[in-house]
C-alpha cells in the first residue's frame, strides 16, 4: 500500500500515470463524469451520454451523440426541444449538425471533409468532400445522402442522393438521383435522375424523368433523355 501524488487537479479530469512512483496527472485534455466523456483541447461535451474522441475546438450539445475528432466540429441543440440526438461527426474541420426552429434533426450523420451541413434532416448523411449542405425545414426531409464533391446541396427533400459532383442540386423531391458532374439541378420532380453530366436539369412535375448528357433541359416526364444514343 501506499500514496500517490495528482498534480494539474481539476474536476472530473482523468488521471494517467507519469512514469514516476508514486505520482499520477489529471489530464486537462480528458475529462470523464459519468455520461460525456471529452478528449481534446478546448472542446465541450454539454449533453448526456455523449462524447468527443480528440481533435480540438469541437462542441457536441446533443444527446448521445459523437464527435470522433478532427477542429471545430459541432453537433448543436436546443436543450428545451432536444431534436439532434444519435448524431455523429467523424472528423474533418468545421461541420455542422443543427437544427431549424422545431424542426427535429436527428441521427444525422457527417463523416469528415470540412464546412458540410446537416440542418433538420433526420437519419441524413454527408461522406465528406466541402462545403455540401442538406438544408431540410419540415418533417418531410429525412434519410438525404450526399456522397462527397464540393458545393452540392438538397433541400426539403426525401430519400434524396447525390453521390459528389460540384454544385449539383436537389430542391424539393423525393427518390431523386444525381450520381455526379457539374452543375446538374433536380426540381421538385420526384423518382427522377441525372445520372452524371454538366448542366443538365429535370423541371417541375417532369417525376420519373432521366438525363444522360449535357446541357439538357427536360421538358415532360416519364422520359429519358441523351444527346446521342449509339447501339452497336
Amino acid at each position: 500500500s501506499g500514496t500517490a501524488t495528482i498534480t494539474n487537479l481539476g474536476n472530473n479530469r482523468v488521471t494517467t500515470s507519469t512514469g514516476t512512483q508514486g505520482q499520477l496527472n489529471a489530464e486537462a485534455n480528458f475529462t470523464f463524469d459519468g455520461t460525456k466523456l471529452t478528449i481534446g483541447c478546448n472542446s465541450v461535451v454539454s449533453a448526456a451520454y455523449s462524447s468527443i474522441g480528440g481533435g480540438r475546438d469541437n462542441n457536441n450539445l446533443a444527446q448521445c451523440s459523437v464527435i470522433g475528432g478532427g477542429n471545430g466540429n459541432c453537433i448543436d441543440e436546443n436543450p428545451e426541444i432536444n431534436y439532434n440526438y444519435r448524431g455523429t461527426i467523424g472528423g474533418g474541420t468545421a461541420n455542422l449538425i443543427c437544427n431549424v426552429g422545431t424542426n427535429p434533426g436527428h441521427e444525422a450523420t457527417i463523416g469528415g471533409g470540412t464546412t458540410n451541413c446537416i440542418r433538420s434532416s433526420p437519419t441524413s448523411t454527408i461522406g465528406g468532400g466541402r462545403v455540401n449542405k442538406i438544408n431540410g425545414a419540415g418533417t418531410n426531409s429525412c434519410s438525404n445522402t450526399i456522397g462527397g464533391g464540393s458545393t452540392n446541396s438538397i433541400g426539403n427533400s426525401c430519400c434524396v442522393v447525390i453521390g459528389g459532383g460540384y454544385n449539383n442540386s436537389v430542391g424539393t423531391s423525393c427518390f431523386a438521383f444525381i450520381g455526379g458532374g457539374d452543375t446538374n439541378c433536380i426540381d421538385r420532380a420526384c423518382c427522377a435522375g441525372i445520372l452524371a453530366g454538366k448542366s443538365n436539369k429535370v423541371c417541375s412535375g417532369h417525376h420519373k424523368s432521366f438525363i444522360v448528357g449535357n446541357n439538357i433541359v427536360t421538358c415532360t416526364s416519364c422520359t429519358t433523355y441523351v444527346n446521342n444514343l449509339r447501339v452497336n
